[in-house]
């Protein structure tokens, strides 16, 4: 299917990536869905949004199947 999700932001230095995403498949079928697992670290205060986005990476033009977006604050 090609699709997969990709984080747009934050781009900023309150949250970071930690690490590459982990994929987990349903199945052992070619192109099976699953899980991604993100992991972020806190690396100052304050508050940022978190937006991840479900598309094919070469489909430069065409808009996400779905998208998700969270504000995180960090104390």
């Amino acid at each position: 299917t090609g699709y997969r999700w990709d984080v747009v932001s934050p781009k900023n230095d309150i949250l970071k990536l930690a690490g590459e995403p982990q994929f987990k498949a349903d199945s052992k079928a070619i192109g099976a869905g699953g899980k991604t697992t993100y992991v972020f670290e806190a690396t100052s205060a304050g508050k940022t949004t978190l937006k991840l986005v479900y598309h094919r990476s070469w489909e430069k033009k065409a808009e996400p199947a779905k998208t998700f977006e969270v504000t995180v604050e960090v104390n």
